[in-house]
């Protein structure tokens, strides 16, 4: 078809070929593998394209005039790129509408890229893990749901832990990488071994990392850069400073290797207790990035600036501790 390479065949789609997206690497992948040919039109969608003109009075043919792709960019530009990679037993199921009115191609235009899309945590909603987590979780006294499924109605009376949310924190957390935190289908995808799959990850360690995490979410009212505060790894690079502060601390220690060592009480007791530490985080935050000129964005999706700036907070805090200027787990018990 022409068009394609251009995106001229797209020009009364919403959108244009979204680039190298989870999405895109999926059907790709599809196309390389040629074994999944003759299954292909089973899990497509299909493409639908919009014409002024059909003919088909020619058997077994059809010939179509001024047409334009208003669903499938996404496919038909996979299929380009992979073109020397197609064989016949690769088929996509097309839809041809040739609509009377300028009204009525605008609607099948909006509806045919207006459902509800597919997230990467839908993918795994069904997975092992998941599902183990939210039956650890429901047969618990801890008061919370693990949402696993989007509109899932948690009992009544229990607060709601939705799976992306947790995963997102854990990667902060425990596997110390706050920059892919925005990044959220790596959560589902390549990081979901790393992240879920750890023995250690059990309904009480997910409870208590999200603790963890609303205490750094109330801290974040003191940032006083507001833009960066509302920036989503803001958040996540605090709880990862919070993560290296605990995991120095010889007391705290032990209960982030094994929060199940902490009852409802000795819990609340540590959250709190780390409440207070955060107030000097946030200080010594709010110092570093005073700087009119400081690109917190470029600083906070960089590994290496990431982790030079935990490191000098760290210290900074650890200087506090020795002088008495701040609080720490010294003298602390459940």
């Amino acid at each position: 078809m022409d068009g394609i390479s251009d995106g001229s065949l797209f020009r009364e789609n919403v959108r244009y070929t979204l680039g190298n997206t989870a999405v895109n690497r999926s059907i790709r992948s599809s196309i390389r593998n040629k074994q999944t040919h003759s299954n292909f039109v089973l899990f497509h969608n299909g493409v639908t394209i919009l014409c002024t003109d059909v003919d088909t009075s020619v058997q077994g043919q059809l010939t179509v005039k001024n047409y334009s792709v208003v669903n499938g960019a996404q496919s038909l530009t996979s299929f380009y790129d992979e073109k020397a990679k197609l064989t016949d037993d690769l088929r996509v199921l097309v839809k041809v509408v040739a609509p009377r009115d300028d009204a009525l191609a605008r609607t099948i235009t909006e509806n045919s890229n207006n459902q509800n899309a597919i997230k990467p945590r839908d993918l795994r909603s069904n997975h092992a893990i998941m599902l183990r987590l939210q039956k650890e979780m429901s047969t618990n006294s801890s008061g919370y749901f693990f949402e696993i499924k989007r509109g899932e109605q948690p009992p009544p009376g229990r607060k709601v832990i939705q799976n992306d949310v947790c995963g997102r924190a854990l990667l902060a957390f425990d596997v110390q990488e706050p920059w892919s935190a925005h990044q959220i289908y790596k959560v589902f995808d390549e990081k979901y071994a790393e992240i879920f799959g750890r023995p250690e990850v059990t309904a009480e360690r997910v409870i208590f990392i999200i603790e963890l995490t609303l205490a750094v979410a109330e801290a974040m009212a003191e940032v006083k850069n507001r833009p960066m505060a509302s920036y989503s790894l803001t958040m996540f690079f605090l709880l990862y400073v919070l993560s290296k502060i605990l995991r120095a601390d010889p007391t705290a220690a032990p209960y982030v290797t094994d929060p199940s060592q902490l009852d409802a009480s000795g819990r609340a007791s540590f959250v709190g207790r780390c409440s207070e530490i955060l107030k000097t985080v946030v200080v010594d935050l709010n110092y570093e990035t005073k700087d009119a000129d400081f690109n917190y964005k470029s600083v906070l999706k960089s590994p290496r600036q990431c982790a030079e700036l935990a490191n000098r907070m760290l210290a900074s805090y650890e200087k506090d501790v020795a002088r008495g200027k701040a609080d720490s787990f010294a003298g602390w018990t459940p």
